[in-house]
This record gives structure tokens, C-alpha cells and sequence, in this order.
């Protein structure tokens, strides 16, 4: 439980340590207040409600005490004291509640991630978020949302005079020439099975640098579905590039028997699938793949009896192997197990594959690249929507000054597109040709952040011109999902990146010049050398950019 006490004073309690709550309503003769006491008998401050000043019958009727026990006794029993009014006892511990059943466990996950009841108890720069619809709807598809929101959710800006940074480089000629220009093909061109196959000799080995290979993977927009099952194998790091076909056709039996082995764990052992750990996990699990893409053929049937009891609905052979890839990647890695999102990731990978083992080891790998987009501390999708921030602040002050006055620089409307790659952004085939693209990490290894940077840059007049307030624009960015052209996208995506190159360069240069400035001149007066000292530090580049 988070609770803001205002003047930015917040006091985070984990429920499992709260032994006593004290929730007393409003009255005519007294203000609501709440407090609490920890098992350990440390007695925490009270909070005092007050909705308005001197409006007695607005703090009742708008109370939310009630609500909070509501939600409280959800996770954890709470009995009343039988010697004390308004005091409730927490008679069982959160992690040892193991009798309530999953689909009661799961509406109140659903119910505490947008309870608006707890909200006056919040920093007040985080309701005005999870009041916004659509962060609501974001916190609602990933409960990871609402955690980081919890955690990380800023409104202020970290960087400044960007505008005099501009005009440090506005004099140099590479940055007033003519925009570089994206080096993709006039029309989209995948590479063909044929022209795959030219691509090795007789013995299954690559004849060409990895480079060249990757680059024509990036200009022509991707590859032909018939060979993606064996080029995602090289792009995701499965197949040693410099490889034979035979010791390809070792690798996937080794790998094959590698799979089979980490899910006998648990499919081969009674005790471990009826035990509560796994069977929640297990629910988990079937909950989210039988949400994930179901109007794709492959995973849209439901002809077989659901073996999963607590979800009311049939199932399909393929939903199953999606679920048991999942269930054996939690034992495969255990750090950091299953986390919802992670389906979504899946079911393209295995559509493509077609083979249970294979996809696997594919989504293994694309995990390995985007397990920091999960963890629970959410310190990885903070730093790439810092970057972010960032981003958009060095390539265009005007338009983060637009965002900043609509409390919308945390970027968190983009929260969505890069935890899971833009799979709600673009449509089916575009999101596979998105990844594969990107997984080439042609120009750069971070080129996802500049893919949300051309999609801002795409709505730029938008931003500037028609909305107000931070919800129109969230609203409206949302809205793109299905509407977003994908070379269009990537074309803008390859011009910001050389223009960003561009500027690190000249501010890079420029910094250089007055550093030799200051080297060599050191009889400079007291206000000279400050003047140069601080156009320096403007041009330092914050360090995520990097």
C-alpha cells in the first residue's frame, strides 16, 4: 500500500506486514482517518481525509475507507475488533492465502489495478494518470502499467535549454543542408526463398559477410514467410552464422532434446503439477493465451474440452502447445518466470514455426533481448521511456515543450508499444516484418526507440496544433493502433536516426572546439571563461542516448 501524505512525503507499506488497519469514517463531528500498525507494532502516522474544507457532507459521501477494506480483505481476512470500533484485525498473511480460487484472485488483481476508491490516498501526479481512460485501459491489458506507474511515473522534465543548444548549432552547414534520406527499397522487396538459398555454398555456409546479409534483410523490408523458420534461427542467435548444414542439423536435434528435457520438469512429475505454485502459474498462463491473437487460423478454433477447469471456455491444439512452451520457459528461466505480455510475443513466433521445440528456442532467444522490458522492478521499461524522453527533447525542443505542457513527457502512451515491439500497433504480417527488421540491428541495437520516435514525429502537427491536454493526446495515440503504415514508419524511423547521428556529431565537434578554446587560452576573464564553460556543459548528450 502506497499512501501520499501530500507535501511529497509517501509512506510504502507491504501488506504482509500491516498487523492492524484503523478505519474511521467522517462524521459531523469528526474527520475521517486511517492508520496503521505493523506486526512488528510500529504504529505509522494517521492519514487524514478531508475531500474539501469545511464541507462535512462531501468528505462522507465521497469516504473511501470502506472500499479500501473492501479491497484489503479481498487478499487478506480482516476481522473486526470486537473492543475497538472501525478496527480491523489482519488475521491471515497475503502470501499464506492460498484458499481463495483464481478467478476470485484474478478480479481483484483486476479491480485493485484501476480501483479509483484508493486514488485520494495516491500522489497527486499519479491520479490525474490512472484517472486518464486510456492509462486505464494500458493498466488493464498489462498489469505491469500499473505497477510501473506506481514506481516511475514522473511529469517534469530532466533536461533544459535544448532551445540554446539549437542555437549553438544553428550556424553549422551539415545541420542547415538538406535532410539525409532513408536507403530503402522504392518498393518493398523481401528477400525471396531463392535468393536465400544463393546466399550459401554446397555445404550449407554463408558466402557473404553477416553485414550484407542483414543490410539486404533491412532494405528490403524483411524476409519471405516459406524461410523465415530457418533465417529467424540465425537472426535470433540460434545457428552460429559462420555454420554447415550438417552442424545446423545437429543443433536442432540437440536443441530439440534440450526442450523436451526442461518440460518433463513438470510434465512428467504428478507432484509438481498439483501443487498451488504451478497451478496458478498455470492459470496465469491459460488466462492470457486464450486472449492473445485468437483471429489468427491457427488459434482461433476451439474444438477440444479445456483441460485448464477455470477457464470457461474450449481450446484448440495449438492454444495447448502455446501454453506448455510457456509453462516449461518458467522453469527454463526461473529468475524470471512467466509475466503477462509474454504471450503476446509467442504466438507469432510459433505461427511461423509450426513446431512446438523450435518456437521455444525462438522465443527464448527474443527474450533474451527483451527480458529487461519484465522485470518486476520495471527499471528496464523506465530507462527506455526515459530514452525516449530524452530523444524527443535533442531531436525536437518544440515539440517537447508541447508535451511537457500537457504533462505528457514520461511518454507513457508509448508504454504499450515498446514493452511488447508494437504488437497492438501494427497489423499481423507488419508486426513480424517489424521484428525482423529489427532483430538485424542494422544502424543500431536500440533502433526500437527510434521507431516510437518516428511515430511521435509522424503526429507532430497534431501535438502541436489540436490537443491540450495529456488526455487528448494519450487518447489519440492510442487510437493509431491499426492506422500506422509500416514503411512509412521505417523510412522516417532510418532519416531521424542519421539526423540524430548528425547532431551528436556537430554538438560533439562543437564541444571539442571550446574545450581547445579553454585549453589555450587560460588568461581568459572571470565572465568570458564562464559564458564558454556553460555552452560546454549544454553540449554534453545525456548518457541514455548513447
Amino acid at each position: 500500500m502506497q499512501l501520499n501524505r501530500g507535501r511529497d512525503e509517501t509512506t510504502i507499506i507491504p501488506l504482509k506486514t500491516i498487523s492492524t488497519i484503523y478505519v474511521c469514517p467522517p462524521s459531523d463531528t469528526r474527520q475521517g482517518s486511517i492508520g496503521i500498525t505493523s506486526v512488528e507494532g510500529v504504529n505509522f502516522k494517521p492519514i487524514w481525509y478531508s475531500a474539501a474544507l469545511n464541507n462535512t457532507q462531501l468528505d462522507i459521501s465521497t469516504w473511501p475507507g470502506y472500499d479500501i477494506t473492501d479491497i484489503l480483505a479481498a487478499f487478506n481476512p480482516l476481522q473486526s475488533s470486537l473492543d475497538t470500533p472501525h478496527l480491523y484485525l489482519v488475521t491471515e498473511n497475503i502470501q499464506n492465502d492460498a484458499s481463495s480460487d483464481h478467478s476470485t484472485q484474478s478480479t481483484v488483481l483486476d479491480r485493485l489495478s484501476i480501483a479509483q476508491p484508493i486514488l485520494p490516498l495516491l500522489p497527486t501526479h499519479m491520479q490525474q494518470f490512472y484517472l486518464n481512460k486510456t492509462v486505464r485501459n494500458t493498466c488493464n491489458e498489462y498489469q505491469m502499467a500499473s505497477e510501473y506507474l506506481t514506481r516511475w511515473i514522473k511529469v517534469t522534465s530532466n533536461r533544459e535549454d535544448q532551445a540554446c543548444v539549437d542555437a549553438l548549432l544553428s550556424v553549422l552547414p551539415e545541420l542547415t543542408g538538406p535532410l539525409p534520406d532513408h536507403t530503402r527499397a522504392p518498393e518493398d522487396h523481401p528477400i525471396q526463398p531463392e535468393e536465400w538459398v544463393f546466399l550459401f555454398d554446397n555445404a550449407g555456409r554463408l558466402k557473404y559477410p553477416v553485414e550484407h546479409v542483414k543490410q539486404l534483410i533491412f532494405r528490403g523490408g524483411g524476409l519471405h514467410p516459406d524461410i523465415r523458420i530457418e533465417a529467424w534461427k540465425f537472426l535470433l542467435g540460434i545457428y552460429p552464422w559462420d555454420s554447415s548444414s550438417e552442424e545446423r542439423l545437429a543443433l536442432r536435434q540437440s536443441n530439440r532434446a534440450a526442450y523436451y528435457q526442461i518440460k518433463g520438469i513438470w510434465f512428467n512429475n504428478v507432484e509438481t503439477r498439483d501443487s498451488e505454485h504451478f497451478k496458478d502459474e498455470r492459470f496465469r498462463i491459460a488466462k492470457d493465451v486464450h486472449r492473445t491473437d485468437r483471429t489468427q487460423e491457427m488459434l482461433a478454433g476451439e474444438d477440444l474440452p479445456n483441460p485448464d477447469q477455470d477457464i470457461d471456455q474450449g481450446t484448440n491444439e495449438n492454444l495447448e502447445t502455446m501454453k506448455e512452451i510457456l509453462v516449461s520457459y518458467n522453469y527454463y528461466n526461473t529468475e524470471l518466470g512467466y509475466v503477462q505480455g509474454m504471450s503476446d510475443l509467442l504466438a507469432p513466433l510459433y505461427v511461423a514455426m509450426g513446431d512446438e521445440a523450435m518456437a521455444f528456442w525462438v522465443f527464448a532467444k527474443f527474450m533474451d533481448r527483451m527480458k529487461y522490458n519484465f522485470l518486476m522492478d520495471q527499471t528496464g521499461m523506465h530507462g527506455q521511456l526515459s530514452t525516449l524522453s530524452n530523444l524527443v527533447q535533442f531531436m525536437d525542443p518544440v515539440l517537447f515543450k508541447r508535451l511537457e505542457e500537457a504533462n505528457s513527457t514520461n511518454m507513457f502512451f508509448s508504454f504499450r508499444w515498446l514493452l511488447v515491439w508494437f504488437k497492438r500497433e501494427f497489423e499481423w504480417q507488419d508486426v513480424i516484418r517489424l521484428w525482423e527488421i529489427l532483430w538485424t540491428d542494422w544502424l543500431s541495437d536500440r533502433m526500437i526507440v527510434f521507431v516510437a520516435l518516428a511515430v511521435i514525429d509522424e503526429q507532430r502537427e497534431k501535438i502541436l496544433n489540436e490537443f491540450e491536454q495529456c488526455d487528448e493526446i494519450y487518447q489519440y495515440m492510442n487510437d493509431l493502433s491499426g492506422k500506422i503504415s509500416l514503411e512509412t514508419t521505417l523510412q522516417r524511423t532510418e532519416v531521424l536516426f542519421y539526423q540524430f547521428q548528425r547532431k551528436v556529431r556537430m554538438m560533439q565537434h562543437t564541444r571539442s572546439m571550446l574545450k581547445e578554446q579553454l585549453d589555450q587560452r587560460s588568461r581568459w576573464s572571470g565572465l568570458q571563461r564562464a559564458n564558454i564553460e556553460r555552452r560546454v556543459e549544454l553540449l554534453s548528450i545525456p548518457d541514455n542516448l548513447f
